[in-house]
């Protein structure tokens, strides 16, 4: 199977959610060519989806390693990450926040992690700028809404507080 054929056979099995083909097709793929840091990122969602996510990290790592700046790796790294409680998340989704500075997924999470870490005036600048996204995320309001009145930002802080009811 020629290089372009077998990448797109990899992204259909992937689409169609055959994980054991897409990593059968990733496994030949990185025999031929090992410094595909796609193909290393599409092995490690297959894994993550099988229910692999040790080895799925591994995958990303790898392909991390290869394209220090590939989003679609970095993210699926500091998601596992996040997922895990790892202390790897935080300067994963810093550096996703470098290369896209108006991601509010990636300042939503960093925004939780800085507040389990009782740094509110970070996590609030990071909730901030996530705000669009915190609507579907009550367990980030709340924290959001928490930061915002250990700052003295009480009048912001009754606001969400309020949205957090209104939602319930």
């Amino acid at each position: 199977m020629r290089s372009a054929s077998a990448f797109s056979a990899l992204v259909d099995a992937l689409q169609r959610g055959q994980n054991a083909d897409a990593l059968r097709i990733s496994a030949e793929l990185l025999r031929a060519g090992p410094q595909s840091n796609k193909v290393w990122t599409l092995r490690a969602v297959a894994l993550e989806q099988s229910g692999q996510p040790k080895e799925a990290l591994a995958a990303y790592q790898r392909a991390i390693k290869l394209a220090p700046d590939y989003l679609p790796a970095l993210e699926g790294a500091a998601q596992l990450n996040y997922k895990g409680q790892s202390a790897q998340a935080a300067p994963l989704l810093r550096h996703i926040i470098s290369l896209q500075p108006v991601n509010p997924t990636a300042h939503a999470m960093l925004g939780v992690l800085e507040y389990r870490h009782s740094d509110y005036g970070k996590a609030a600048q990071d909730f901030a700028a996530a705000e669009q996204v915190l609507d579907s995320q009550p367990s980030a309001l709340m924290a959001y809404s928490i930061c915002l009145a250990r700052l003295n930002r009480n009048s912001e802080a009754m606001v969400h507080f309020q949205q957090l009811l209104a939602a319930r």
